[in-house]
């Protein structure tokens, strides 16, 4: 299972969740589905596992940095 440290446009985000649910969502509501999704705080990034990444879109990720070999 290989694993990414990822950095979120939370903003972005919050808009498209937002436009998604049909009224404006809390940056505290975006969190929790996140944390709900798989997703872990590192600091300004999160970890999650690659099968979970696919939940955000493109656009939404800033960064991506591979934590794991990808041959383990």
């Amino acid at each position: 299972m290989r694993r990414f440290r990822i950095l979120i446009d939370l903003r972005l985000l919050r808009e498209n969740m937002s436009r998604a649910e049909g009224g404006s969502l809390t940056e505290a509501q975006v969190v929790r589905w996140l944390l709900d999704a798989g997703f872990v705080p590192d600091g300004d990034h999160w970890m999650v596992r690659e099968e979970d990444l696919g939940q955000l879109e493109p656009a939404e990720v800033l960064a991506v940095d591979d934590v794991d070999d990808a041959d383990a």
